[in-house]
């Protein structure tokens, strides 16, 4: 388990946030490693908290029905026309 002092070797408070995603009721009662998860969840952000590490909580909501984006459509070709494969 990594303490204080080990995660100010890795990262800069002054540059970092943690970012908590989605962590809500409904999705964590139906992982199987519940327990772990929420365990871990507590000790990350505890720790961040102690290193002055700002922390964002997000959570997904579902979209409205009928919703769509204003921005332009691209086509799944056109989104992964700019990946090429390592060398």
């Amino acid at each position: 388990m990594m303490d204080i002092s080990e995660l100010k070797e890795v990262i800069d408070p002054k540059k970092s946030v943690l970012v908590v995603w989605d962590v809500q009721k409904m999705l964590v009662d139906r992982i199987f490693n519940r327990e772990e998860f929420l365990s871990n969840t507590k000790t990350v952000i505890d720790i961040a908290r102690r290193s002055k590490v700002q922390i964002f909580f997000t959570r997904i909501t579902p979209l409205p029905e009928n919703f769509e984006s204003k921005g332009e459509k691209v086509s799944d070709e056109e989104s992964t026309a700019s990946i090429q494969p390592a060398s």
